[in-house]
């Protein structure tokens, strides 16, 4: 699936069919541009759209749907800068926000369920910028965030662990800026960050940071 601004393009590969869906809502042309897209279970491509919202194609009905920052609803999309997207295996579509932090909407009934509940649940994700998601096999959610390293969300305890650079700690989180968490087939957590790539051991809360030599 190739996302343009005005249109997406469905490309088959085995019957090298091409099909062109222009994205029209209520019967106007729209245009959005997305960094990141992901479809869910009930037959919906969900985008992000920076600066418009949150977007997701229904191919079932042939219908787009837009969600966007509503000051009159108390659970809507918190800002309309959405950067990334994470299905979890409850069916929540997590939602990373440059400047709103992160969203969570119920896909089952396409509803927004406040994350957090108050800004003093969690103070650490004041002014966050959501640059990535993971969740591990305890089903905890990992954000990446632009200025707060690193961040555990337990969502059966409803905590949050925060890890982040300590400038006199060589095995903290070598920068704060975390752009990609993964697990490898040996269990290994890699951690990207802007001060390297890390392996990260949780149970002793360290980094060990890969150095990168130029050839």
């Amino acid at each position: 699936i190739l996302a343009y601004e005005d249109k997406l393009i469905y490309s088959g590969k085995e019957n090298d069919t091409v099909t062109t869906i222009p994205k029209i809502i209520n019967g106007e042309k729209i245009s959005f541009y997305s960094f990141d897209g992901v479809s869910d279970d009930y037959g919906r491509l969900w985008m992000t759209a920076r600066g418009n919202g949150l977007f997701y194609y229904d191919e079932n009905n042939k219908i787009f749907k837009k969600f966007h920052h509503d000051n009159s609803k108390i659970k809507s999309l918190p800002f309309d800068l959405t950067t990334c997207l994470f299905i979890d295996r409850n069916q929540n579509l997590w939602i990373g926000i440059d400047g709103g932090g992160v969203a969570k909407l119920d896909l089952k009934q396409p509803k927004f369920n406040l994350f957090p509940l108050s800004e003093g649940d969690f103070p650490i994700l004041a002014d966050y910028f959501t640059k990535c998601f993971y969740e591990d096999e305890k089903g905890r959610i990992w954000f990446g965030s632009q200025t707060n390293g690193l961040n555990i969300f337990d969502p059966n305890a409803q905590t949050l662990i925060n890890y982040h650079h300590e400038i006199k700690n060589p095995n903290s989180l070598p920068g704060n800026m975390v752009g990609s968490i993964i697990k490898d087939k040996e269990n290994n957590i890699w951690i990207g960050s802007s001060g390297g790539i890390s392996l990260f051991n949780e149970p002793k809360k360290s980094f060990e940071t890969i150095p990168i030599k130029n050839l």
